[in-house]
């Protein structure tokens, strides 16, 4: 008798296993899947297709639920970006999700970008451990031009979410863009308590904390908009950086 009820509960799984492979929503699932990973491998080309075909520029399925469920917000953590015809994917793809409807202010994109990459550890990294490449040893001079570089990339995706109109002033929180399980099962609605909550910064709050290495960061969000405010001072004492410090004050003055 267990036998049989085993062999019964195992025909069952397989016959709800094979009914939903091919329902419409396992399919839909799949298809969306698919273009998560366009979007994730900033395949231009596959991305344009996928949008032409009538895919949702809102949706998309990657395997960590509602943190990749956003292809705007997938776009904007990556970073393995491809230059293609004096053009970058990362910025490329932006174009053709807002092109094809995506809102560059349903999620604060701006202060993801900026929060999600806010230091220079790998390069510091190699560094620390006498980086050499080719038989060369690496030092100080090569070190700063990669730091600039690595400001310049991130930049460079911030720059093209003003441009098309993202709010420079949309606050952000860590916990809607970090690694809970719970965000499994996030949604949007959830997300903005956390924006709209008291310990919600801004983009240029958290662009000045991060010191004078990203000073380009804290231009870029002035040139667009960014409201200069007293948080803005706290950020620069907390950034520990005498320079940043002495340059946030100097423009509270001349405001």
């Amino acid at each position: 008798m267990k036998f049989k009820s085993k062999l019964l509960i195992t025909i069952t799984a397989v016959c709800l296993f094979l009914s939903n492979l091919f329902s419409e929503d396992f399919r839909s699932y799949l298809s969306y899947r698919y273009f998560y990973n366009a979007v994730y491998n900033n395949d231009v080309e596959w991305v344009k297709n996928h949008l032409k075909a009538g895919y949702d520029p809102e949706k998309c399925k990657g395997e960590a639920g509602w943190v990749d469920s956003i292809p705007l917000k997938v776009n904007v953590e990556t970073l393995h970006s491809k230059k293609v015809d004096d053009q970058y994917t990362d910025t490329m793809i932006i174009d053709l999700l807002i092109q094809y409807g995506a809102d560059v202010n349903r999620l604060p994109y701006v202060w993801d970008r900026i929060y999600f990459y806010k230091d220079f550890k790998t390069i510091e990294d190699r560094y620390k451990n006498n980086y050499k490449k080719d038989g060369i040893l690496y030092e100080g001079a090569v070190q700063e031009k990669e730091e600039r570089e690595w400001v310049a990339k991130i930049n460079r995706v911030i720059e093209k979410l003003l441009l098309a109109g993202a709010d420079p002033n949309m606050k952000g929180h860590p916990f809607p863009f970090g690694t809970s399980w719970q965000l499994l099962f996030f949604t949007d609605k959830k997300a903005f308590k956390y924006f709209n909550s008291k310990e919600a910064t801004t983009p240029l709050y958290e662009a000045i904390k991060k010191g004078m290495k990203w000073e380009s960061q804290v231009d870029l969000l002035l040139k667009y908009g960014a409201t200069l405010d007293e948080s803005c001072l706290e950020a620069a004492k907390l950034s520990g950086d005498e320079d940043m410090i002495k340059k946030i004050e100097k423009l509270c003055q001349e405001k």
